[in-house]
């Protein structure tokens, strides 16, 4: 009788050991993960039927550039976009430059403008399914929908159907 109140009782924990390290990942899993403010990362951007790559730097709110590695004619060229103010880095020279003249400068602006509502948080719709958060929201250039890793926080993929846009992130790092 005794060995079979002891055995109960270890069942009894062990079952609440398990338990509760499947409620804590789970628990894990449910909470928003807080998205960095600042970060680089290597970028794809297939925006109609054009594709680009380059390296994306957003040092803070309201700023980021993107230097281009692909298409060959736009490669070493970077954009460095400040609030309303463009400047187009490339071999050495800067220039400042109209943002509404370039047409990959609206993806730029765009990118910006989701980027600085992501942290607001308070305008977007979020759902997490399969260790990923999905964040539906409205910016200046119509709704967008981010996706960003539940363990990491880090963002992988922004859609904004109105423009045909989606930008793949990897090797993204919190800076």
């Amino acid at each position: 009788m005794v060995k079979k109140i002891i055995h109960c009782c270890f069942v009894l924990f062990l079952s609440i050991v398990l338990l509760s390290g499947c409620r804590s990942n789970n628990q894990a899993a449910k909470t928003q993960p807080q998205n960095p403010n600042t970060f680089e990362a290597d970028i794809t951007v297939n925006w109609e039927d054009a594709t680009f790559k380059g390296h994306l730097t957003r040092g803070s709110a309201g700023t980021c550039s993107l230097k281009f590695t692909e298409p060959g004619s736009l490669k070493g060229m970077e954009f460095i976009l400040s609030g309303d103010t463009l400047k187009v880095a490339y071999a050495g020279l800067s220039f400042a430059i109209d943002p509404d003249s370039i047409p990959q400068a609206s993806v730029a602006r765009t990118l910006l403008n989701v980027l600085d509502t992501m942290v607001r948080r308070d305008a977007l719709h979020a759902t997490c399914k399969n260790s990923v958060w999905q964040y539906a929201g409205t910016c200046a250039s119509g709704d967008f929908i981010v996706q960003v890793d539940a363990q990491s926080g880090l963002i992988t993929t922004l859609d904004l159907p109105a423009l045909d846009l989606n930008i793949q992130f990897e090797n993204v790092v919190s800076l």
